[in-house]
Parts: C-alpha cells; sequence; structure tokens
C-alpha cells in the first residue's frame, strides 16, 4: 500500500475540526491548559498520530510513529517513508519543532486505543488499516 500525501492533508484538517470535542481524551494537565486558553491542539500528538497512523494504512504505507522531547514534554508525530513528517498537532507550538531529533518508535498498542478510536470516530475517520476512507 503507498501513501497518499493528499489524503493525509485532509485526514489532518479533520481531526484538526473536533479537538475542540476531545477535551474528555487528554491527560488533566493538558486539559487544564487548553481550558486555560492554549491551543486547543495541545496534548492531543499521540492519540491524534495513532489516528492518522491507522487510518493511512500504518506500516502497510510506510508510517513511522516517532517522537521527540521538547521543553513542553514528549511530542508525538509519523514519519513518511520519503522522509516527511505528518504532525496534526504542530499547531501548538510557537516554534520550528526540531523533528530531525525525533526517534522512531512504536505506539504503546499494536491496534488503535479506546482514545484513538473514540477521536476517529468523532473525525468521522475509519482507521480500518486498509484502504482508510473519510466516513460520509
Amino acid at each position: 500500500m503507498s501513501l497518499d500525501l493528499a489524503l493525509s492533508t485532509v485526514f489532518t484538517v479533520q481531526l484538526r475540526t473536533v479537538f475542540h470535542r476531545c477535551t474528555d481524551l487528554l491527560r488533566p494537565t493538558y486539559r487544564d491548559l487548553v481550558e486555560a486558553g492554549a491551543v486547543v491542539s495541545t496534548g492531543h500528538c499521540y492519540v491524534a498520530s495513532e489516528v492518522l497512523y491507522h487510518a493511512l494504512g500504518g506500516a502497510a504505507a510506510g508510517l513511522v510513529p516517532a517522537s521527540l522531547r521538547t521543553k513542553e514534554g514528549v511530542h508525538w508525530f509519523l514519519k513518511t517513508p520519503g522522509g516527511a513528517v505528518l504532525d496534526p498537532t504542530a499547531d501548538q507550538f510557537n516554534a520550528p519543532v526540531p523533528y530531525e531529533q525525533g526517534q522512531s518508535r512504536g505506539f504503546l498498542t499494536k491496534k488503535p486505543s479506546l482514545r484513538a478510536v473514540q477521536m476517529a470516530e468523532r473525525a468521522r475517520l475509519s482507521l480500518s488499516g486498509r484502504q482508510a476512507t473519510s466516513s460520509p
């Protein structure tokens, strides 16, 4: 399965439209930050990257989860086979993210986590692991 970068853009936009309805999926520290006025994508990096990974075909599409340490904590994103970065929560940062410092790693679960399933449902994204499509 090859990666469709145009589809990744569409899916990222869909994810960003539901972050404000996903504060219940945040860890309390991040929920407090968002409720205090932080960018709504704050704290969603792991789950949003997990959703994007599974929706776009995961390892079969050549995607690799990666993370790096920032002054705010650990930040998650995806690497593509061509070396591009897919980061659905990049807008939470005021400065460029040093993606080159990121380390490839796996998610905590092989299948989508419960939080990923819930976010995907709200964004109307399929986590089939096959040719992912947006739900109507």
